[in-house]
């Protein structure tokens, strides 16, 4: 479950689809997916089915999702809201896996802070966690895959500046909350450093945060 419609935990997952299916090539894969995460996923060999997550059509998301007769739904969430507890009880998959769930009878089988992970690993480990819970251990590649469209046009992102070739590097400075963004004192110190080596930068901002 994808239903938080965060792009960049979506991008981290794209790693656990690849090898769950390394290990179990036929197991079917089904992702719930929110807003623009999809398109993450949209051309990943190794997710079979993309649902879209309307908080308006949960309880048919769900129907669906019981009728195709999953055996294992995987949940991510660090706090549950009624509604998610309502969608996961009525997916009726075999089995469910939470994060720091072991008390609750929603959950299965629970991934364990401290335990199984730490709050202080990249949250690769986490995932990693997951996958080893169900079975797959050893040689676990972490690196993320990202598929585009074979007609999206790729850009070289390269200009001219007095015959030099320079490169642009894009920066996002903004993150889901303030502890994940960039302070301005980090970001000038980041952009002076990238200036040094004659590399274009390019801001990414959103709402009024071009005043900054």
């Amino acid at each position: 479950l994808r239903y938080d419609g965060k792009i960049g935990d979506m991008v981290v997952n794209t790693f656990m689809f690849r090898e769950i299916k390394k290990r179990y090539p036929n197991i079917k894969i089904g992702v719930v997916a929110r807003g623009q995460n999809k398109k993450i996923i949209e051309n990943n060999p190794f997710v079979d089915i993309i649902y879209d997550y309307n908080k308006k059509s949960v309880c048919n998301l769900a129907e669906k999702i019981r009728k195709d007769r999953y055996d294992l739904l995987i949940d991510f969430s660090e706090v549950l809201k009624v509604k998610q507890m309502m969608f996961i009880n009525k997916c009726k998959c075999r089995f469910n896996i939470g994060l720091d769930k072991r008390d609750w009878q929603l959950f299965d089988i629970s991934i364990n802070s401290n335990e199984d992970f730490y709050w202080t690993d990249h949250i690769t480990e986490r995932y990693c966690a997951y996958l080893k819970k169900i079975g797959i251990i050893g040689n676990i590649n972490s690196e993320y895959d990202i598929y585009n469209d074979e007609n999206t046009k790729k850009f070289d992102y390269i200009s001219y500046s007095n015959g030099v070739v320079k490169d642009y590097i894009v920066i996002n400075p903004y993150g889901a909350s303030n502890h994940k963004s960039f302070n301005l004192r980090t970001l000038e110190k980041l952009i002076l450093f990238l200036q040094s080596y004659n590399i274009n930068i390019i801001l990414l901002y959103y709402g009024d945060k071009i005043k900054e």
